[in-house]
């Protein structure tokens, strides 16, 4: 009994509910167009996970040693959901308050905790016009992709 409740205690974990939680495709050379229609540097989160989870929170960081440099407002996002914010500088609820380096630079997702879920460190390489990095729809390591904001890589 006593190592089946450690056994449930350890699904239950947040560390281990949020382990797929991450970055899934950025882009700093433009592409996308937030609502009031300019270019802007964007950065995709997916919930591959099969329920739904609360971003309030969590918050992305383009220094290591800031992790709570930028912070999710209250949002859910959908089981199997991508969200799209924008590495505008703005400041906002789907504006982070940095924007991204061309020549690549540090860039981490953190949870509510402060735990590191996902990172480019030292940096992400550098970027180009029209071609976002981003984890393959298979998985794996962040490769070179043509865009796909908010929708399967």
């Amino acid at each position: 009994m006593k190592k089946f409740l450690f056994l449930i205690n350890f699904l239950c974990s947040a560390s281990f509910l949020y382990a797929q939680l991450g970055i899934n495709e950025f882009n700093c050379k433009r592409g996308f167009t937030d609502e009031n229609g300019n270019d802007v540097d964007w950065i995709e989160i997916y919930n591959p996970n099969p329920f739904a989870i609360e971003l309030g929170g969590w918050s992305l960081t383009d220094n290591p040693t800031a992790p709570g440099k930028w912070i999710f407002p209250a949002q859910v996002l959908e089981s199997r959901g991508y969200l799209v914010v924008f590495a505008s500088g703005k400041d906002g609820p789907r504006d982070v308050s940095f924007r991204l380096a061309s020549e690549g630079e540090y860039l981490a997702l953190v949870s509510p905790d402060g735990d590191i879920v996902q990172e480019f460190a030292p940096g992400y390489p550098p970027q180009f016009e029209d071609v976002s990095l981003g984890i393959p729809s298979g998985g794996g390591p962040a490769v070179p992709l043509r865009p796909t904001p908010g929708a399967a890589n």
